[in-house]
Parts: C-alpha cells; sequence; structure tokens
C-alpha cells in the first residue's frame, strides 16, 4: 500500500512520478486468446530518501508491480513493498553511484540528484509529495 508520509531523513520515503506510469497487459498468452485480461505491470518513476540525518541520500529509480486491475489506485492500495524501489542512481552529496547509465546520463543524473538533495524536503516539480510504501 502506498499512503502519504511526511519527509524523513531517517526513514524511506518515496516521491512518485505519476505523470510518467507505464501499465503494461501480462496477461499470459493463453488468456489472450479469449480476451481474458486480468495481470497488469506497473512502472512508476521515483525519488527516495535514504542515509541518516547527519548524512541523507537520494536515489531515483523506479517502484513496480503487478495488479490484477489496469486502475493505478488499485495498484496503489495494493502495492507490495517488500522490494522497495530499484535504482538507477544514489547521490549523498559526496558519493555517486549508478547503474547502466553513459556518461552524460550520470553526469545529468547527479544533477538533478544534487538539485532533490539540496531542496530536501521539498520534491521535485511533476513529483508527488513524499508517500510511504506499507505492506
Amino acid at each position: 500500500m502506498i499512503v502519504p508520509a511526511s519527509y524523513s531523513a531517517t526513514q524511506k520515503v518515496y516521491s512518485l512520478d505519476l505523470a510518467s506510469v507505464i501499465i503494461e497487459d501480462h496477461t499470459p498468452n493463453t488468456d489472450r486468446t479469449t480476451g481474458v485480461t486480468g495481470l497488469w505491470r506497473f512502472t512508476i518513476p521515483a525519488i527516495w530518501t535514504s542515509g541518516s540525518k547527519a548524512r541523507p541520500a537520494i536515489s531515483h529509480g523506479q517502484i513496480w508491480g503487478y495488479s490484477k486491475s489496469p486502475s493505478l489506485s488499485d495498484f496503489m492500495d495494493t502495492f507490495d513493498p517488500r522490494y522497495g524501489g530499484q535504482p538507477t542512481a544514489k547521490w549523498d552529496g559526496t558519493d555517486f553511484w549508478s547503474k547502466d547509465l553513459s556518461w552524460d546520463e550520470m553526469v545529468e543524473e547527479q544533477q538533478f540528484l544534487d538539485e532533490v538533495l539540496g531542496n530536501l524536503p521539498s520534491v521535485p516539480a511533476g513529483f508527488t509529495d513524499w508517500l510511504t510504501l506499507k505492506g
């Protein structure tokens, strides 16, 4: 379940880019022939906090999961948070980590995360207020 939260440097909180949600029909092929649907994959770009109060960090990537409904609100109500986010990059003001990015993408990502980190507890334009993932 995804629910509203306050920013916390010591608790992992998320902010989602709901305008960029990808919803894909993952119904098994055998069901597609009958026209029955029922398995949808949601991929949502997100940022989230980690680290400590003394050294906060911000990650950028996505959360994803499956739902039996193509409704975003249904997905958010039933989201299983056990796996958290899938990061593309992480920055704490000193150390930068990224996965599968070109040099130019790394530079752009580090600049974005530096701006986010410097403006905490505010969230970037286009992202939701802080949220928490509950099981």
